[in-house]
């Protein structure tokens, strides 16, 4: 099966999407559809300052449509929470993609020994057509690797 593709045969199993080695301020995903769960994972992931990563649903920053906000100069999105800022790994899980409802958003992240998990909304009742990647207070990204899965509609 070519990397991205839904399989019917599969449908409640995590595909592998996509990979990248993220570099700049931010990496934008939106090349998928056909899916109903999306998860974000970063592992190794090097950033040029202690920072948090954030995602933003279809890079909407309306600070309302956030259930738990974390906004600074209108830097708004989900956050790995409650960890340290120099964690390489984390996690980005979001449900109900395929639907015009709120969706439901679990974060993780482990960083030197420390783990910490967090249930947040998106609540704009929108289909999920691409998720960005960032650093909360704009780091940019230096290397590690983010891999894109998702569960068939």
């Amino acid at each position: 099966m070519a990397v991205g593709t839904v399989s019917a045969i599969e449908p409640n199993q995590w595909q592998l999407i996509t990979s990248v080695t993220p570099s700049g301020t931010s990496v934008t995903f939106n090349s998928f559809s056909g899916y109903k769960t999306l998860m974000l994972v970063g592992k190794g992931v090097t950033k040029s300052g202690s920072d948090y990563p954030r995602v933003r649903v279809n890079n909407d920053a309306t600070a309302g449509n956030y259930a738990t906000l974390w906004s600074n100069g209108g830097q708004t999105g989900f956050l790995c929470q409650g960890a340290t800022a120099s964690a390489s790994g984390f996690v980005f899980r979001i449900y109900d993609c395929d639907k015009e409802i709120p969706h439901r958003v679990d974060t993780a992240y482990d960083g030197a020994g420390n783990h910490a998990q967090a249930t947040d909304a998106f609540v704009d009742p929108v289909i999920v057509t691409s998720l960005v990647l960032s650093n909360f207070s704009g780091a940019s990204f230096t290397g590690g690797t983010v891999y894109l899965y998702g569960i068939a509609a």
